[in-house]
């Protein structure tokens, strides 16, 4: 009984000497976890941007030993092409200073043109006529992977404001992929009529060729990312790298820009419009494999992104 008696009297100043820890844990001035202090402090956030890319194309290109010159603007495609099939995307995901994002653009078009020409030469009693058919089908890719790492951030206002300057250092790898078959049918039919023979002598011929581009290639780059964010959600961004260093290419360089803006209708959607150029010179095979590139594709762009 004892025994018992000291084991209930141990409880109750067990009891006793815990109470006022339970009745702070309790009270209106609790530490308890929330909500809000259980989130990760710096989480990862993305940012989906699909666009398109107005292309001009301006160079020289060389296939198979033959040289050739490119002067295609975004008025000749849309004016003569049979389809267009375009699609561009950013995708960017980010942590703190750091990021890793991708970029692709897909774009494909089939060109073809029937072409007729009479020819009368000084002397009348011969004509020549030429008939040509020519279809172009032609894919290009380019799909960059890389990282961002944030060099120098500088905030404005009284430190609450979300407006800020920052520098961001950008690598990565670019894939390239031309891809294009060009179909020729030429034919010729002269006629000719001697001037002391009452016959005319008909000779016709037809020449079918087929001219096809299928090279892929990856080139690293290197450049710089320059981000400004005012208080009013307007974005700015420029980013400039070069690359290729001999890897594949002998030389790469990319320039873009552009200004984005909240919409009122959501604020984690914005549109965006910029302007971007792509320089590259590549090369590959010798003699009649001889294939170089040396053009500059260029262009606005228009889009829009969400982030998550």
């Amino acid at each position: 009984m004892g025994s018992f008696r000291g084991t209930v009297l141990s409880a109750l100043v067990f009891a006793l000497l815990c109470a006022p820890a339970w009745a702070q844990g309790s009270g209106p001035d609790t530490d308890l976890p929330t909500s809000a202090s259980l989130q990760p402090v710096n989480p990862w956030q993305l940012e989906v941007s699909p666009y398109g890319w107005a292309l001009n194309v301006q160079g020289d290109l060389t296939i198979e030993g033959i040289d050739s010159s490119i002067d295609l603007t975004v008025v000749d495609i849309l004016n003569f092409a049979n389809k267009v099939i375009a699609f561009e995307g950013l995708i960017e995901a980010r942590k703190g200073r750091f990021s890793i994002f991708s970029l692709t653009d897909y774009f494909n078009t089939e060109f073809s043109d029937d072409i007729a020409e009479h020819f009368q030469p000084r002397k009348k009693r011969l004509s020549i006529d030429v008939d040509t058919h020519i279809a172009l089908d032609l894919e290009l890719i380019f799909a960059e992977f890389g990282a961002t790492f944030e060099l120098l951030k500088h905030r404005y206002g009284d430190g609450q404001s979300e407006a800020f300057a920052a520098l961001d250092l950008v690598a990565g790898g670019r894939y390239n992929s031309i891809k294009s078959e060009t179909d020729i049918l030429l034919e010729v039919g002269a006629t000719f009529t001697p001037k002391f023979i009452p016959v005319s002598i008909d000779r016709s011929g037809q020449f079918v060729g087929t001219i096809e581009i299928d090279e892929d290639w990856i080139d690293p780059f290197i450049g710089l990312r320059l981000r400004l964010q005012s208080a009013n959600g307007y974005r700015f961004f420029a980013r400039g790298d070069v690359g290729g260093f001999g890897v594949s290419s002998d030389l790469v360089w990319q320039v873009m820009g552009g200004l984005s803006g909240e919409c009122r209708c959501n604020e984690n959607l914005s549109w965006m419009l910029g302007y971007r150029a792509l320089d590259t010179t590549y090369e590959s095979g010798t003699g009649r494999e001889l294939f170089e590139m040396d053009t500059l594709i260029h262009g606005p762009i228009v889009g829009g992104a969400y982030r998550f």
